[in-house]
């Protein structure tokens, strides 16, 4: 089990390893098993920040995305 803070956060673990902790990997997709926001998008938040879970693993791979 990793360590959580009081609000559920993981400690001291790198935001590219935790986002893969919520990726299913299947032969056609990658399934999101994290939150997700009413609208049905994953989301995901690295310290403060939220992001939507498909900007940031194209981030991580590609880099900067225009807004």
């Amino acid at each position: 089990m990793r360590p959580i803070d009081n609000k559920g956060r993981y400690l001291h673990i790198n935001p590219k390893d935790r986002f893969w902790d919520k990726v299913e990997k299947t032969q056609t997709c990658w399934l999101w098993k994290g939150k997700k926001r009413k609208d049905n998008y994953g989301i995901f938040w690295v310290y403060d920040k939220q992001y939507r879970a498909h900007r940031f693993v194209l981030e991580m791979m590609i880099g900067k995305l225009p807004p």
